[in-house]
């Protein structure tokens, strides 16, 4: 009877789960139309090692660092927002300041969307997927706060993007663009108010606890 029982839960445990499609991260691109879903491109390689940590820009009177962590089971595009699409991606928080003097502190935002399902509202997110560059990086700008046609506010969203320029050097080095974002709601060609190209220096591979 006892086994009986066993069997019963199995197959019941067996007929609920659905099956799952895994792709590595940094896998050839493939055509996921006729893939089973759920399909999770998984960070199988540790691709995204080179962006963990601490990247810094000091220059003049700015100075820019950036904290990146990991993120798995991200939801991505369409098919993520259907639960059908997920990623192993990275997100993370930065501080800006002038003169000695904090402009931006953004790590609090950072903490409050650090679950898979609320990550795309942090400071920044993206994802890579050989390890050199960060693709479709999306930052906010918390210095810029804008005003929507529907009369809702928010702050300045952009695309960004992060390339490591000397990836076979032991001090990494990145460069670091911001771009107007279009929105639907309204023009976004806001200046920025922060640096919108710099170079990036990883001064850590461990990011402090978020």
């Amino acid at each position: 009877m006892r086994n009986l029982y066993i069997m019963t839960i199995g197959l019941l445990l067996t007929m609920s789960c659905k099956a799952q499609t895994i792709l590595p991260l940094d896998g050839p691109a493939t055509d996921i139309i006729n893939l089973e879903k759920p399909i999770y491109s998984k960070d199988v390689n540790n691709v995204r090692s080179n962006f963990i940590g601490v990247w810094q820009h000091v220059s003049n009177h700015q100075e820019l660092t950036m904290y990146f962590y990991k993120i798995d089971d991200m939801p991505v595009g369409i098919l993520g927002n259907t639960g059908e699409s997920f990623v192993d991606a990275l997100f993370g928080y930065y501080i800006y300041k002038e003169n000695g003097v904090v402009i931006i502190d953004s790590r609090n935002e950072a903490q409050i969307n650090s679950t898979s399902s609320s990550v795309k509202n942090a400071p920044f997110n993206g994802i890579t997927s050989d390890g050199i560059e960060i693709d479709l990086l999306f930052f906010i700008d918390y210095g810029i706060q804008i005003q929507n046609t529907d009369g809702s506010s928010g702050f300045k969203s952009a695309e960004a993007s992060l390339i490591i320029t000397n990836p076979n050097n032991p001090t990494l080095q990145a460069s670091f663009n911001l771009e107007n974002q279009p929105h639907i709601m309204g023009p976004y060609n806001y200046n920025f108010s922060i640096p919108t190209s710099l170079v990036l220096t990883k001064i850590s591979n461990t990011p402090p606890p978020l």
